[in-house]
């Protein structure tokens, strides 16, 4: 009886590793392949090292078994970063408008951080136009969104430029999330 019991224990150790082992390798495997995606794809965009931490940092992006599944995923990071941007320029104004001692531009400023309110929600409507035109297969007005959402941001940085003497304070910001539609239009271009 006790070797019974020995010989069970033993196959169901083994079962048990079998199936460990093959669930791991699967995972592992699937998780090289995702990386290899990651790392082709942002291959062929201006800004690999933005495309592959943006990419590699997606929660969803372990679960990206294609190229089109990257592309809704650098779209949704670009939808994220302007939503970020907008809650930036929201507490800036409020900073600016608050302030005892304002600086000596502070109403031009204060108009350039509305104007880019507006840009950035524009931005916005345009990528999620874009996410529907993914979605459809339709990658040149996937295309064609991005880089209006792109051209909104350039808008907003270049409002400060305006007036003499102005430095925009988000110049940051909005560089980062033209890259970040620029990563958006390569991937859709390898989609074409």
């Amino acid at each position: 009886m006790d070797s019974m019991k020995a010989l069970y224990q033993n196959q169901t150790i083994t079962l048990t590793l079998l199936l460990s082992t093959t669930f791991f390798s699967y995972i592992s495997c699937d998780s090289n392949t995702t990386t290899i995606l990651i790392t082709s794809t942002c291959n062929h965009t201006l800004y690999v090292d933005v495309c592959m931490s943006s990419l590699q940092s997606h929660a969803n992006s372990q679960t990206a078994l294609d190229l089109q599944g990257l592309a809704s995923i650098s779209i949704n990071v670009t939808i994220s970063q302007a939503i970020k941007n907008i809650n930036f320029i929201k507490a800036m104004t409020d900073q600016l408008i608050s302030s005892p001692h304002p600086p000596q531009d502070h109403e031009y400023v204060a108009s350039c951080l509305d104007d880019c309110l507006i840009e950035y929600g524009e931005a916005i409507d345009d990528l999620e136009q874009a996410h529907e035109a993914l979605n459809e297969g339709e990658f040149g007005t996937m295309n064609v969104m991005v880089a209006g959402a792109m051209a909104n941001a350039n808008s907003c940085e270049n409002g400060f430029g305006e007036k003499k003497g102005v430095q925009s304070p988000l110049m940051d910001l909005n560089v980062f999330f033209m890259k970040l539609c620029s990563n958006s239009m390569a991937i859709s271009n390898l989609l074409s």
